[in-house]
């Protein structure tokens, strides 16, 4: 008898648990709605990460925003303090702090206007770059995390190295918009995979 109740009992926890993990892992995904629309471009909440010659700056920069607001909810759910970098998710006009050895800050702006190509010549889309740059180095860094905390086994879908996110450079290079646009794909695709890992990590 009080076997039976053990094994019922250690269902039912199993049961739990498994609810659980499911109703965080829906509440992820009603915050952070991620997909692939039409021409490659990816998606989160509605708003298109890439495609400039089809899609406005204000779109484009309202989707960095909240993919650096999904890359900051991934880190304080895995309590995870990005070395270097401060992430600062306001919307369409998102920052990052690059912090030096010093303790000095470089304020770096994740989002653009006007040309994406020509424009670089200006320090405002210098930053632009370096912005989603210093993006791909804290994605990096989360993936190493939970490399190190999920085992060997895990991979992330699209391999990350320096400023190249499954081969693929995310800075924008002049008449290669389709690249850039596949870039900020497989970065969006590596951030919803570090969202699944952390919607059911328990340290």
């Amino acid at each position: 008898m009080a076997g039976a109740q053990w094994a019922l009992d250690d269902k039912y926890a199993r049961l739990a648990a498994q609810l659980t993990q499911l109703q965080r892992t829906n509440v992820y995904n009603d915050v952070f709605n991620i997909g692939v629309r039409a021409g490659g471009i990816a998606s989160i909440n509605g708003f298109r990460l890439g495609g400039r010659a089809h899609v406005e700056w204000a779109e484009i920069n309202t989707a960095w925003g909240q993919t650096l607001l999904l890359l900051h909810t991934v880190a304080r759910k895995l309590s995870y303090e990005f070395i270097g970098f401060r992430l600062i998710p306001m919307g369409a006009f998102s920052r990052i702090e690059r912090i030096d050895e010093t303790g000095a800050t470089t304020v770096l702006e994740l989002f653009g206007s006007g040309d994406l190509y020509l424009s670089r010549l200006f320090p405002t889309h210098r930053r632009f770059d370096a912005a989603m740059v210093a993006f791909v180095e804290c994605l990096d860094q989360i993936v190493q995390f939970i490399v190190s905390a999920g085992g060997h086994r895990l991979r992330v879908p699209y391999a990350i190295e320096q400023d190249r996110v499954g081969g693929v450079s995310i800075r924008p290079q002049f008449g290669q918009d389709d690249v850039w646009t596949k870039a900020c794909r497989n970065t969006l695709m590596d951030a919803r995979w570090a969202l699944a890992f952390a919607s059911s990590y328990e340290p």
